[in-house]
C-alpha cells in the first residue's frame, strides 16, 4: 500500500530483486489522502474492458496476428490495410489491470508498452476526479479515500511502470467544472490558485513534489525552471526547514548580541577619550 504524495512502480517479470520476488503476483494499492485524488501515468495503450471487444494497437496497424484471450480480454486478427478496420492483438500477453472504488471495480486495461516508449503514455484518474458535483461518496464508498489498485498480470518475461501523484483541482479548474465565470486574471486570483500544479491536468500537487530533481507532471512543468538554489530547497524536507529557520534565528540572534558588544564596547572607548583629552587640559 501507497499512502504519499507520489511515486513510482516498475513491474518486471520474472523478477529481479529479492524484493520484487516477494510482492511477486501482489497488486499495488494507492490511496489518497484527505480530500486528494489519484493520477496515474503509465506506458501503453488501453484495452476494452468487454471481453469480447477487440483493441487496435497503434505499433501494428495492418498486421495479421492470431486472436488471443488473455484474462477474458480478446483481440482479433485482421489484414485489411484500413486503419479504421483493423482489429490486431496486443503485442504481448501482459496486461496492466487497474481497479478503482470501494469495493474494487475493474476500471482500466493496459496492454504494457516499453516506458520509453514515450508516444504511448496513458492517462488514469481515480473516478471521482470527472465526477459531477463532487459525488464522490457514491464512487468511493462513505468514509473512504479515492483509490487505484495496480495488477500486473505477467504471463511472459516483460516490463511495465507507472508513476502516480496526489492531485487536487485549482480553482479555475474547478469553477470550469462546475459551469462557473472565470475569475479575472490578477494577483490576487493567481495567489488564492494553487502555486505548485501541472497546467496539462488542471491539477495542483504537493509542494513537497516541486523542483526535487525529478519530473512528476507529464510535461515537466513541476522541473522546468528550477535553479540549482531552487531545487536545493526544494529537496529540504519539513523537518529540515525547521532546523534551517532555527539555525538562522540563532544565527540573527548572534548578529544582534556581537552588534550590542561592538557599541558598548566603542561607547566605553570613546568616554574614556574624552575624560583623559579633559584631564590633560
Amino acid at each position: 500500500m501507497r499512502r504519499s504524495t507520489g511515486g513510482q512502480l516498475r513491474f518486471v517479470s520474472p523478477p529481479l530483486s529479492r524484493p520484487d520476488i516477494y510482492c511477486e503476483g501482489l497488486p499495488w494499492l494507492m490511496e489518497a489522502r484527505d480530500n486528494r485524488s489519484l493520477f496515474v501515468l503509465t506506458w501503453g495503450w488501453l484495452l476494452p474492458l468487454e471481453p469480447q471487444q477487440a483493441t487496435t494497437s497503434p505499433s501494428s496497424l495492418g498486421t495479421t496476428t492470431p486472436a488471443i484471450s488473455i484474462d477474458g480480454h480478446t483481440a482479433s486478427d485482421s489484414s485489411s490495410s484500413s486503419s479504421s478496420s483493423s482489429l490486431t492483438k496486443c503485442p504481448t500477453t501482459n496486461r496492466l489491470l487497474m481497479y478503482s472504488g470501494w469495493p474494487p471495480r475493474l476500471h482500466k486495461v493496459v496492454c504494457p508498452a516499453d516506458p520509453d516508449s514515450r508516444e504511448y503514455t496513458v492517462h488514469v484518474y481515480s473516478e471521482e476526479w470527472l465526477g459531477s458535483n463532487g459525488k464522490i461518496s457514491e464512487l468511493q464508498g462513505p468514509g473512504r479515500s479515492p483509490a487505484l489498485l495496480l495488477d500486473f498480470v505477467a504471463r511472459e518475461p516483460g516490463e511495465a511502470a507507472a508513476s502516480w501523484l496526489e492531485i487536487s483541482k485549482s480553482r479555475s479548474a474547478l469553477r470550469s467544472q462546475l459551469r462557473l465565470l472565470p475569475e479575472s486574471e490578477g494577483l490576487n486570483g493567481s495567489l488564492r490558485d494553487c502555486q505548485h500544479r501541472c497546467p496539462e491536468l488542471g491539477a495542483c500537487i504537493a509542494s513537497s513534489l516541486w523542483c526535487d530533481g525529478r519530473i512528476h507532471c507529464p510535461s515537466g512543468f513541476d522541473e522546468a525552471d528550477c535553479a540549482s538554489g531552487t531545487r536545493l530547497l526544494g529537496w529540504l524536507s519539513g523537518g529540515a526547514w525547521l532546523l534551517l529557520a532555527a539555525v538562522a534565528g540563532i544565527l540573527a540572534a548572534c548578529a544582534c548580541l556581537f552588534a550590542v558588544l561592538v557599541g558598548s564596547s566603542v561607547f566605553s572607548m570613546t568616554i574614556k577619550y574624552n575624560f583623559v583629552c579633559n584631564y590633560l587640559r
